[in-house]
Formats: structure tokens, C-alpha cells, sequence
């Protein structure tokens, strides 16, 4: 199942059907906008820290991400991204990464 941002009504999902959906990508503006956003993990349902630096090395995206023991990196990248919903980013974390 998919959620579009700003459809929230099934009238407002039936406008878009056979339209096309193009996926945006992370742009310099939207890097500002997850700063602050808290990371939840899909295994566990936990919160585990806020994102406080987004870095993106050549395509590879990183998040530093403030945990209760520390900084830790993590990839964010839309494989890992289960859901964004109220400031909160759940991702499927690799194993042994946090």
C-alpha cells in the first residue's frame, strides 16, 4: 500500500488515477527538513534517536543519527524507508548497525 502526501480522502485518490507518479528525490531543500526528524526501527518499533546531519557522498546518503549510547551512521535509502509519518522516518536497519 501507498500513501501520497496531501491525499487524504478517497475522492481525492480517485483524481489521481492513471495519472503518472514520479518519485522525488532528497534535494538540498528537503535535507533541512529531515534534520530534527526521529528514527524509528521496523524491527524492534522503537525510537531510537534523532537525525541530527544528512550527507550525501556521491549518491550513497547517510543520516547521523543521535542515539541514547551515541552518533551513529545509517544509509537512508528508499529500500530502508518504510514509512515517513509526523517527524518520525521508521527505516529497516541493517543488522549490527546499531
Amino acid at each position: 500500500m501507498v500513501k501520497f502526501q496531501d491525499v487524504d480522502s478517497l475522492e481525492a485518490a480517485e483524481e489521481l488515477v492513471g495519472r503518472d507518479a514520479t518519485q522525488v528525490e532528497v534535494g538540498e531543500e528537503d535535507e533541512e527538513s529531515i534534520v530534527g526528524m526521529k528514527i524509528r526501527d521496523s524491527r524492534s518499533r522503537k525510537v531510537i534517536g534523532e537525525i541530527v546531519a544528512f550527507d550525501d557522498y556521491g549518491g550513497n546518503m547517510l543520516i547521523t543519527v543521535e542515539t541514547a549510547s551515541g552518533e551513529v551512521l545509517l544509509p537512508f535509502h528508499e529500500d530502508l524507508v518504510v514509512s515517513i509519518h509526523d517527524e518520525t522516518i521508521t527505516l529497516d536497519i541493517p543488522e549490527g548497525l546499531i
